[in-house]
């Protein structure tokens, strides 16, 4: 298993592409990559549907994000600030603000669909090759 996003097997870097595509959204090995450029090379209807699917994951995560602290006032102080880092309800959110919102997707769907699936890859393949 990887350490590090920068330790990404040509495998690994697979399995990053599929679980992004299957979700819905622009793939990106790191958040720091220029999605705007992609999008710029699909249909205005395609676009949209991706920035929709990005903007539905980025909600769902920041709430996660905000419901790990304890108590519920906590969770909603949170939740203002994640909101306003981010630059909820900005007409035109900054590089920043973008930057963050990638990075907390990036996060959440590293942790619980890539993860889980290349160690799920990994150890089958170490039984193949006890089994060989």
């Amino acid at each position: 298993m990887p350490q590090d996003k920068q330790d990404l097997r040509p495998v690994d870097r697979a399995f990053i592409h599929s679980v992004m595509f299957w979700l819905g959204i622009v793939p990106m090995e790191v958040p720091t990559i220029n999605v705007s450029r992609a999008l710029e090379n699909l249909t205005k209807e395609e676009s949209l549907s991706l920035r929709r699917k990005f903007r539905k994951l980025w909600r769902q995560a920041m709430k996660e994000e905000a419901s790990k602290t304890n108590g519920k006032q906590r969770a909603l102080i949170r939740l203002h600030i994640l909101e306003k880092q981010c630059g909820l309800g900005k007409d035109r959110p900054s590089k920043a603000n973008m930057l963050l919102r990638k990075k907390i997707v990036h996060r959440k769907i590293w942790y619980e669909k890539i993860v889980p699936l290349l160690e799920k890859f990994l150890s089958s393949e170490i039984h193949t090759q006890e089994e060989g």
